[in-house]
């Protein structure tokens, strides 16, 4: 008969392995915060390269602010004068050939035919194409002094719908009136005429190719 005592208490037993649990958990935990404490390090010192590399380059940034400041003022500067361009160079392109026109239209005017005011009157309107456009128009006022005045009077007015260069720019011209000449001295055949004669809109917009 043999007999095995046991004298190693409960709590003082010991695995047989050579690395417990416990220990693999605690040697897991301080790995972590290593490895946790490298990441963050070097997150910081990358944070402190950035925010190193941004301080050198504030002066810079300041001076492309202040340099984008004043291309504003200056692109509002050459807005305001483009504008004051635009409108002097539309006012240019509306005009009418004055020169051309009434040197052209005297040659129609008859020996017997004498002109006793011309008025020019111009507005501002609204073209078809949405741009200002100047709307020109003429009254004259003249004598005719012999016989035939009626016919030269017609012929005169057609002129300026079919001749150049009156025509190029003409869009109607109307006998507004014609009466007997009351001036003193006028005889019988004598007449007195009024002429109106519109114009073609001219746009501010410039030409197409200008």
């Amino acid at each position: 008969m043999s007999l095995q005592v046991n004298l190693i208490l409960e709590p003082e037993r010991r695995s047989a392995s050579l690395i417990r649990f416990k220990t693999i958990g605690q040697i897991a935990v301080a790995v972590a915060v290593t490895v946790l404490t490298a990441s963050l390090a070097w997150k910081y010192l990358g944070y402190l390269e950035v925010r190193r590399a941004l301080q050198q380059l504030e002066p810079q940034r300041m001076e492309f602010e202040q340099r984008q400041k004043e291309t504003d003022v200056l692109q509002q500067a050459l807005n305001l004068h483009k504008g004051y361009l635009d409108e002097i160079m539309g006012w240019h392109h509306s005009r009418l050939p004055w020169e051309d026109i009434l040197e052209g239209i005297r040659t129609h005017v008859p020996d017997t035919m004498q002109w006793r005011t011309l008025q020019l009157r111009m507005q501002l309107a609204v073209g078809k194409d949405g741009h200002y456009a100047r709307e020109h128009a003429v009254t004259l006022n003249g004598r005719h002094q012999g016989a035939n005045a009626e016919a030269r009077v017609e012929s005169f007015r057609r002129a300026w719908e079919t001749e150049a260069p009156m025509s190029d720019w003409t869009d109607k011209a109307v006998v507004a009136s014609f009466t007997d000449d009351d001036t003193p001295g006028a005889t019988s055949q004598d007449r007195l005429f009024q002429i109106e004669v519109s114009f073609k809109p001219r746009s501010f917009r410039a030409p197409a190719g200008q």
